[in-house]
C-alpha cells in the first residue's frame, strides 16, 4: 500500500505539468484548452511548492529550528521557490516586464490576503517583534521604488545591491534568539526524488504561465508587466497565501508573519539581484504597484496593531481594491 501511495504521489506532478505544458505545446490544436492549461498551470506552481515546502520543514524539524526561523529562513525560501523559476525563465526569454510584474503581483496579492485574513483569523501579535523585519521590508520596497525613477531596465552592475540587502537581513535573522523548536516528526523522511520533481514541476509550470502571460498581454493589449501582475503573480502568491492560511488556522500567527515578511523580503532582494543576472530586468510601467506595495505595508502594521473586528474584513478589501485602481490611473 505504501509502494502504490508512493507512486500515485509522484504521478499526479506529472499529470499535472502535461496539463499545464499541453497548450503552448501544440498551440494551433489545443488554444482552446488554453484556460485549462492556466489552472492547470497555477497548480503546478501550487503542488509544486507545496512538496517543497514539506521537505523544508522536515530539515527544519531535524536542525532543531524555532517556529519563526523556520518561518523565515526555510518556509519563505521555499515559499518563493516558484517565483525564482518563473521570474529567471520570464526574464531571460526576454519578458523582463512580465518577471517583474510577477515580483510585484505575488508581493501585493499576498500582503492584501494576509491584511484580510488577520480581522477574520483574529491574528495578534506584539509587532515590536518584528521590528528589523518590518524595516527592512519597507526599505527594500523604496529602494525598488527608487531604482524605478532612475532605471526602465535594471542593469547588472546592480545585482549586488539587491544580494547586500538580503545578505544583512539572513545575518541579522540568523543572529536572533531561538526559541519554541520544531518538534521533529518520524513519520516521513527528506527525499531527494520528492525535491527533484517539484523541481521539474516548477520549471514546467513557470514556463507554461509566462507564455500564457505574453499571450494575454497581447490578446487584451495590455502592458506585459500589467499582464505578468495579474496573471504569474496572482498564481505565483498561491503558495505564499497557502502556506500563511494554513499557520493562521492552526493559530502559529508567528509563523504566518514570518512567512509573509521574509518571502516579501526574499522577493524585493534575493529574486530581483538573481534575475538582474539572468536577462533583462524592466521597472516600466511599475511606480503604481511599488507604491501600492508600501501602502499596505504601512496598512499591515495598523490592522497588527489596532484590534480590528472580524467584520472589517470587507472594508479592508475595498480600500485595497479602491488604492489599487486610483494608483493605476495617476501613480
Amino acid at each position: 500500500m505504501r509502494a502504490t501511495g508512493s507512486r500515485s504521489k509522484f504521478l499526479w506532478p506529472v499529470v499535472v505539468a502535461f496539463a499545464s505544458s499541453l497548450t503552448f505545446l501544440g498551440f494551433e490544436y489545443f488554444s482552446f484548452l488554453l484556460p485549462l492549461s492556466i489552472v492547470a498551470g497555477a497548480y503546478g506552481l501550487y503542488l509544486g511548492s507545496d512538496m517543497i515546502v514539506d521537505q523544508s520543514s522536515l530539515i527544519s524539524a531535524r536542525i532543531g529550528l524555532s517556529r519563526k526561523k523556520e518561518g523565515f529562513l526555510l518556509l519563505s525560501i521555499a515559499a518563493i521557490a516558484d517565483e525564482i523559476f518563473l521570474t529567471i525563465i520570464a526574464a531571460s526569454l526576454g519578458f523582463g516586464d512580465i518577471s517583474f510584474g510577477a515580483v510585484q503581483g505575488s508581493n501585493d496579492f499576498t500582503l492584501a490576503s494576509v491584511i484580510v485574513m488577520i480581522p477574520l483569523f483574529g491574528m495578534t501579535v506584539k509587532i515590536r517583534h518584528f521590528g528589523k523585519d518590518i524595516a527592512f521590508l519597507l526599505g527594500s520596497a523604496i529602494v525598488v521604488i527608487l531604482l524605478s525613477y532612475a532605471f526602465s531596465v535594471i542593469p547588472v552592475y546592480i545585482a549586488p545591491l539587491f544580494f547586500a540587502i538580503f545578505i544583512a537581513y539572513i545575518m541579522i535573522l540568523a543572529s536572533s534568539k531561538q526559541e519554541d523548536p520544531v518538534e521533529p516528526t518520524h513519520e516521513e523522511r527528506f527525499s531527494i526524488p520528492a525535491l527533484a520533481i517539484s523541481a521539474v514541476l516548477l520549471f514546467v509550470s513557470s514556463f507554461a504561465l509566462v507564455i500564457y502571460a505574453d499571450f494575454v498581454s497581447t490578446f487584451f493589449h495590455i502592458t506585459g508587466f500589467l499582464g505578468g501582475f495579474l496573471l504569474t503573480g496572482l498564481t505565483g502568491s498561491i503558495p505564499e497565501i497557502f502556506i500563511i492560511f494554513i499557520t493562521a488556522r492552526k493559530a502559529k500567527v508567528v509563523q504566518s508573519l514570518s512567512v509573509l515578511i521574509g518571502s516579501t523580503v526574499y522577493k524585493l532582494t534575493l529574486v530581483l539581484g538573481v534575475v538582474s543576472l539572468f536577462g533583462n530586468l524592466t521597472f516600466e510601467f511599475s511606480k503604481w504597484s511599488s507604491y501600492l506595495l508600501i501602502l499596505m505595508i504601512l496598512l499591515l502594521v495598523a490592522v497588527t496593531l489596532i484590534a480590528v473586528k472580524k467584520y472589517y474584513a470587507p472594508l479592508l478589501a475595498a480600500i485595497i481594491v479602491a488604492a489599487s485602481a486610483l494608483l493605476y490611473v495617476f501613480a
